[in-house]
């Protein structure tokens, strides 16, 4: 193809001053943007765009495209150390980065999920260049069926997440269902759940549930048991070494790492799917490809390399819709989309013809921002880590104050800030009774999606149910869904039908 003719000439032009002083300042704003919670990096690239007029093409490519990489690894770094993620894909990151935090290895994780997030960057970038030939038919063939089927699957991790009783995972998985129910009807535009109050007509802002389920819900432990993070250990356990061993980690788990960051691009590829479906599913796939899916949850290495990688991965994919086709792939994508226009860049077909030297410096840009973040994260996470000894008289109310500021800058509406407060105290009371948090936020992410997705795959083709099965696409989805259904249960028989050969072995022995 011709395009790949012009591969280097992008990389010229990023690197031709002053490219890589906004490639720098673009990184740095993902940075900070991507560790405080509720600001993502969206947040941060909208504040840039007044600041950015008179640049050229290549400037503003170099500064936005910065600014999506930076946040990527820095938003794990506090879900990780503080169970905030500061990014919603962070949030499958919390699930066993906090736990090894607990346990005195958080530069370890944090070792793991800037490695992680760096080679699943470039995998995601080899595997879009491996598919560039043909994407443009495999996003065509995507349409209302395949998003409900993608949402569906995305659902049947419900019962996958619950690690602990199933009745209690349903019921998590149901809340959020109902919750995502809240406001405008996607199809009819009727209200629903609002009773008579506005602020609910637009419904629950996921950033806000997140921030209080996962924040606020710690915040309230750590002022109730009065303990530290990581309370049994001492500073000599905060080493440069932890750190070098979460890199070894990731790299002596190289069929993990290639499967998550594949899941992560095919994902991103879609466009409107977005990080958190993406980071999700390949923490799932990372449970239920394990001989011992008890470990995740607890502290388990592996349930922070697989979402991380999946989550910098999907920004490669996410590029190739957004950039191609003017479809994007993400939130943060459309933010770039429209900033990008204003710099005389006019995303589609047209523009991989007339100046291709401009998408290679977005893909030359997303590969060295994920490793100028891992590379500072890597060198910092052992003064980073040493939040985990802060007393939590100190740590619970600067934890308290970002979340809820995070929670209300977002949209700057208070109602945000009653949600957080709200989930905050419903994910404190979810976690002393040992209910999961993961169906909730699933079903909240995902039941809109599923609902509208559903209702237009049934009024655009006029086949009924039927329409999700004639699919090749939608079918294979299908299949995969119901063999996450039944994963579960087959791990339970083989856990019973070991238990059972246990038991023989110990009743004829010797006596």
């Amino acid at each position: 193809m011709e395009i790949f003719e012009t591969m280097f000439t992008g990389l010229g032009e990023l690197l031709t001053w002053p490219l890589p002083l906004w490639f720098a300042v673009g990184v740095l704003n993902g940075m900070l943007f991507g560790l405080l919670p509720g600001l993502s990096g969206s947040v941060g690239i909208a504040l840039m765009i007044p600041l950015t007029f008179g640049f050229g093409a290549g400037e503003a490519m170099a500064l936005f495209v910065g600014a999506l990489g930076g946040q990527t690894f820095s938003g794990s770094i506090t879900a990780i150390l503080l169970n905030t993620p500061g990014t919603s894909p962070n949030a499958a990151t919390t699930l066993d980065g906090y736990p090894l935090a607990r346990q005195g290895r958080g530069g370890f994780a944090i070792g793991i999920s800037a490695t992680a997030s760096a080679m699943g960057s470039v995998i995601g970038l080899v595997v879009l260049l491996i598919l560039l030939p043909i994407v443009r038919e495999i996003i065509l063939a995507f349409s209302f069926p395949e998003f409900m089927m993608l949402a569906v699957m995305g659902l049947a991790a419900i019962a996958a997440a619950s690690t602990g009783s199933l009745f209690k995972g349903l019921i998590s998985g149901g809340i959020g269902l109902i919750l995502s129910f809240v406001g405008f009807s996607p199809i009819a535009g009727e209200l629903r759940y609002v009773f008579g109050l506005s602020p609910l007509f637009s419904g629950v802002d996921l950033i806000a549930a997140l921030i209080g389920l996962f924040a606020l819900s710690e915040v309230m432990r750590l002022l109730v048991t009065r303990e530290k993070v990581a309370p049994h250990i001492d500073a000599s356990g905060l080493s440069r070494r932890d750190v070098w061993e979460g890199v070894r980690f990731v790299f002596a788990h190289p069929w993990l790492l290639i499967r998550s960051s594949i899941l992560g691009t095919g994902v991103g590829i879609v466009p409107g799917v977005g990080g958190t479906v993406a980071s999700f599913l390949a923490y799932f796939q990372a449970v239920h490809s394990s001989n011992d899916p008890e470990a995740f949850g607890k502290g388990d290495p592996r349930g922070v390399l697989a979402p991380e990688a999946a989550n910098d991965a999907k920004d490669a994919g996410s590029a190739l819709p957004s950039l191609a086709f003017g479809l994007p792939g993400s939130s943060d994508w459309a933010i770039i989309l429209g900033a990008l226009v204003l710099h005389g860049v006019n995303p589609g077909p047209n523009l991989i013809r007339e100046a291709p030297e401009v998408v290679w410096i977005a893909f030359w840009v997303l590969f060295f921002a994920s490793f100028v973040d891992s590379i500072i994260g890597l060198f910092a996470a052992p003064y980073l880590v040493k939040i985990t000894r802060v007393p939590p008289s100190i740590l619970a109310p600067v934890v308290g104050v970002l979340a809820v500021v995070g929670a209300f800058a977002l949209q700057r509406q208070f109602v945000d800030v009653i949600f957080a407060l709200g989930f905050g105290v419903l994910g404190y009371y979810m976690r002393r009774h040992n209910v999961p948090l993961v169906p909730l936020i699933l079903g909240l992410l995902l039941g809109a999606t599923a609902e509208r997705a559903f209702f237009q795959s049934l009024q655009v083709f006029d086949q009924g149910l039927s329409i999700f099965v004639t699919r090749p696409i939608s079918l294979v989805l299908v299949i995969i869904t119901v063999l996450i259904l039944i994963a579960p249960i087959l791990s339970l028989a083989r856990r019973r039908r070991r238990q059972v050969d246990t038991e023989k072995e110990m009743s004829h022995g010797p006596r």
